[in-house]
């Protein structure tokens, strides 16, 4: 087949090395062997291919050295991607010099240990290209100065993404209007000021990921330009001072936002961000204060809102029950007071509740834990007995009462949890026999019985529990929530990008499935440390 000009093998089971002949197709213009089982060496054929516009290696096991020099008569290459999941693979750029006949449009080069031998710099070949719209450098850990001139070089440059490597400096705007619609630098050493013009640099933006770096200052109230900002994510950094109400006010599209461990303050929850669009609000690990707002229960499209770790004071307002769509409440670790509000326990779609590490004292009327599978209520100043509305839920797979003033009996409904794992009654006031329905749960990993005020013997039956930690991803229990294209950016397609390359590819790598999973943690107590 010598006139075969496209083949798209992508998304099989394809494995060791590819057959040598394909170097005859000589009119080939476009080759996708993404996500395939490739290993080996960099196939050597693709060398003769210099017909060749598209080529795509991503996400395949391919090893050894590469030398992207070899594809320097490649004058006609449009698009080049390469990533591999063994981590051997290692792609040089420098050494010896060399200057390329093409012009990319698009380029990945994800996960190829980079320069390694060079010094992990940054690919001096890309200051010939002019004409990027799609760059991704990402877990690479190249060392260097920031590349601005990177985005400044490529006027038409519509993602651009760094993230996982080791860049420092800072970031240096001088064009006064990008076209670019994601940028993701994370996970480098980016320090100093925003630019007070961000916003206006890049106005057309709708996914911006500065999290993971040392930015301080201010964050500029030029992001309230942003006005298709769909994603933001500015944590892990040193960002201090207060959410200026112009931040929020235009991005009337936001639905997702992170500043978690900053040392932002002031009210939390301005005025600003009481609107009905967002879902994914994370707010924690910084110095919040005053009052939740009872207008917080205006943002009914809230499916994860993470306030904890601030120093938030006064009551929890009724009017969250009205935010239907809450999968995880966290608020955690501030000074909230009073009446846990029932509306909380109402919700259907809740499935992850955590109030610990503040001074609530009592329950709402007609509690009904409809979907909650993780309840955290330790180191408060609850009273009485354990609610028998805690009862409605089979579902609960922990319970964390520790610390409080909770007493009577230990009721024996408990043991109607059968998917319970984690079961901590330790620090309060309870009494009489321990019930030996509580061996009736099968499921357990942990069980916290200590500093009560039990008398009788201990059932001999607890001897007989498993005890087995549940295998989790990563030994943690993990509760993921799936936002599915909730948080997908306006992404250019391959058709509009490589008009050359006719075929209408997937382009999964850009419209990715985000994936929040919210790390589900227990404290444990043994001797009483």
């Amino acid at each position: 087949m010598k006139y075969l000009e496209k083949l798209d093998l992508s998304s099989n089971k394809f494995s060791d090395n590819l057959p040598q002949c394909l170097g005859n197709l000589s009119k080939l213009r476009v080759l996708d062997l993404t996500n395939n089982m490739l290993s080996g060496n960099f196939p050597s054929f693709i060398v003769n291919l210099t017909s060749l516009e598209y080529l795509s290696l991503y996400e395949n096991d391919i090893e050894g050295t590469f030398l992207l020099r070899t594809l320097a008569n490649h004058s006609k290459l449009e698009v080049l991607h390469l990533s591999s999941r063994s981590s051997m693979l290692q792609v040089e750029t420098e050494n010896p010099q060399w200057h390329p006949t093409f012009q990319l449009k698009s380029l990945i080069l994800q996960r190829c240990n980079l320069n390694m031998k060079s010094g992990r710099t940054i690919p001096t070949f890309l200051l010939f290209q002019n004409n990027l719209k799609h760059i991704d450098l990402s877990h690479n850990n190249m060392v260097g100065i920031f590349p601005s001139w990177l985005m400044q070089n490529n006027s038409g440059l519509r993602v651009f993404i760094l993230r996982n490597n080791s860049l420092f400096g800072s970031i240096n705007l001088s064009s006064p209007k990008l076209d670019i619609k994601h940028l993701d630098i994370s996970t480098n050493r980016i320090s100093g000021l925003l630019p007070e013009d961000i916003g206006l640099i890049l106005p057309r933006i709708t996914y911006l990921n500065l999290s993971v770096n040392s930015f301080e200052g201010n964050i500029p109230s030029s992001v309230g330009e942003m006005s298709q900002l769909w994603s933001l994510d500015l944590s892990n950094n040193r960002f201090m001072g207060e959410i200026a109400e112009q931040l929020i006010t235009n991005c009337t599209y936001l639905n997702y936002l992170r500043l978690s461990n900053n040392f932002l303050q002031g009210q939390i929850l301005p005025k600003s961000l009481i609107k009905n669009w967002l879902r994914y609000l994370y707010l924690n690990n910084n110095n919040f204060s005053g009052k939740v707002e009872e207008a917080v229960g205006n943002i009914t499209s809230l499916t994860v809102m993470d306030i904890s770790n601030n120093s938030i004071s006064g009551q929890i307002p009724s009017s969250i029950g009205r935010c239907s769509l809450l999968k995880v409440l966290l608020m955690a670790e501030n000074q909230l007071e009073g009446q846990i509000p029932s509306g909380l326990f109402n919700l259907q779609h809740l499935q992850i509740l955590d109030l610990s590490h503040n001074k609530l004292s009592r329950f709402g009327p007609n509690l009904n834990l409809t979907s909650l599978r993780f309840l955290y209520l330790q180191n408060n100043a609850l009273s009485g007995s354990i609610p028998y509305m805690f009862s409605m839920t089979s579902k609960l797979e922990v319970l964390d009462l520790r610390d409080n003033k909770f007493s009577g009996h230990i009721p024996i409904w408990i043991s109607k949890f059968s998917k319970l794992a984690v079961l901590q009654l330790g620090g309060n006031n309870f009494h009489g026999h321990i019930p030996i329905k509580l061996c009736e749960i099968k499921t357990y990993s942990m069980l916290d019985l200590s500093h009560n005020k039990f008398n009788g013997s201990i059932p001999s039956c607890i001897a007989n529990l498993p005890f087995q930690v549940p295998e989790y991803v990563d030994d943690h229990p993990r509760f993921e929530i799936f936002s599915g294209r909730d948080l997908l950016y306006d992404a250019v397609t391959f058709k509009d990008i490589y008009s050359n390359a006719s075929m209408n590819l997937n382009d999964d790598f850009l419209q990715t499935m985000y994936k929040m999973d919210v790390k589900v943690e227990v404290e444990f107590r043994t001797k009483s440390n």
